[in-house]
């Protein structure tokens, strides 16, 4: 019997390796910033991201594991600049209280497990989170992503300013085609699996 199909428009989590994105069978790469940290950067980073993927697709998912402490940011331009998406992200719980199973599988003691998981349908949200996550020291985990059956994508934010994919089978071409678009850009650097 040959590799398990899966329907059109559908994926599974499987498909993720969330103890190490670049672990996952079909890791693409990344792209992050190639000058010193500011916030001119996230603002390019998620452009690239919005003028590749045009936001206009019904089907995606946001999915997040994602957990925050409100002490842990004390720069002042941070919380002036990002405090109401982090205020909203909690409101809607895609940000959720720290529990014992996720700093469990924060720490590696334990897989990731369902409770941890919060589930968006706007690309709005996945923009206001991929801001904080590649600033803002309150949220605390990596787990966030965009993710688009159609288009075969799982897309998620670093913390080095850009963005990383994993395609959901062993078709690449709009991962591929996503860095190679922000490979366009002279302030980040792209690095694509070969394989």
């Amino acid at each position: 019997m040959g590799e398990s199909s899966k329907l059109p428009g559908s994926f599974s989590l499987c498909d993720i390796n969330f103890n190490g994105f670049s672990n996952s069978a079909n890791w693409i790469g990344y792209f992050e910033r190639n000058k010193a940290f500011s916030y001119s950067l996230i603002d390019e980073a998620v452009s690239l991201f919005e003028g590749f993927f045009k936001l206009d697709n019904k089907g995606a998912v946001v999915l997040t594991a994602l957990s925050f402490d409100d002490e842990r940011e004390d720069d002042e331009e941070t919380i002036k600049k990002y405090q109401c998406i982090y205020d909203e992200m909690k409101t809607k719980r895609l940000l959720l209280p720290m529990t014992d199973d996720f700093e469990s599988y924060r720490y590696g003691e334990s897989p990731l497990i369902a409770n941890s998981l919060s589930f968006g349908f706007s690309s709005a949200d996945f923009i206001g989170l991929s801001k904080l996550l590649m600033c803002h020291a309150g949220v605390i985990g990596q787990v966030c992503f965009y993710i688009d059956p159609s288009l075969n994508v799982a897309i998620y934010p670093h913390d080095d300013t850009g963005f990383g994919c994993v395609a959901l089978n062993s078709d690449q071409g709009a991962c591929r085609d996503f860095l190679n678009y922000c490979s366009g850009s002279g302030n980040f650097t792209v690095v694509m699996n070969d394989t």
